[in-house]
């Protein structure tokens, strides 16, 4: 509705009763653009998540045991016309200097020192503003979704689907019927059933599809862990 610029008739079938995977969510700076674009409050978005800013990913044990790599969100260096930064540095190398590629990321230095702040653009230095992402609780940012929604007209309804309707010419689902025997029709169906895939694998028949030759990693564990203090502004991936 805020993007097509016209009202739509949404809604929303869900159920307490069916838990939700509780680990906590790593974002990468697109998400900014997102919230923007809902109109979101950053100050409330970060309170209602339990949420932290984080300048990059910090991948220990990166290639071997005791390497590390840090992917930072900011730009690096300062570019100059016609030319980008990476490629002054690396000519550089040619001669005397040897300094390392991080240290003229913003990011990176602010990171390992745990430094975070919002930096004015400054256009005669030719500086913007940290990258940076949020790690909250994914939870959280679902309920605190499901309400901006809601106050702009989208309608929650608690159940359980029991059946899927398809058009018998197109085969399209045209409408599900809940456990209490509420049908609720539709032009267009979102599945939001996760790994059990309702309407795409049960009705449609859509086949999982695996990534794994170019994904290895195939499992995540969620463990709790003691209060460490405030939190680094990274995200820290243990390989």
């Amino acid at each position: 509705m805020k993007v097509l610029g016209r009202t739509l008739n949404i809604k929303l079938v869900e159920s307490e009763e069916i838990g939700t995977v509780g680990v906590g969510e790593a974002t990468i700076p697109a998400l900014q653009k997102l919230n923007r674009v809902l109109g979101l409050n950053e100050a409330k978005f970060v309170a209602a998540t339990q949420g932290s800013f984080k300048l990059g990913i910090d991948f220990v044990n990166w290639t071997r045991i005791g390497e590390r790599y840090m992917h930072t969100f900011g730009r690096v260096g300062k570019d100059v016309e016609f030319c980008d930064f990476v490629s002054l540095w690396r000519r550089s190398l040619d001669g005397e200097n040897s300094r390392d590629l991080w240290d003229y990321s913003l990011n990176y230095q602010a990171a390992k020192n745990n430094k975070f702040a919002k930096i004015p653009k400054d256009k005669r230095k030719g500086l913007g503003n940290l990258g940076y992402a949020y790690h909250f609780d994914a939870g959280l940012y679902a309920k605190f979704l499901r309400s901006y929604s809601e106050q702009r007209g989208v309608l929650r309804i608690e159940g359980k689907i029991d059946q899927v309707q398809q058009d018998k010419k197109t085969g399209f689902i045209k409408s599900v019927k809940l456990s209490d025997g509420e049908e609720i029709t539709g032009d267009f169906f979102i599945d939001c059933s996760g790994m059990r895939s309702l309407l795409l694998g049960e009705t449609l028949g859509a086949e999982f599809e695996d990534w794994g030759e170019w994904l290895p990693c195939d499992r995540a564990l969620a463990v709790q862990s003691k209060n460490q203090g405030d939190p680094p502004p990274l995200y820290r991936f243990n390989c």
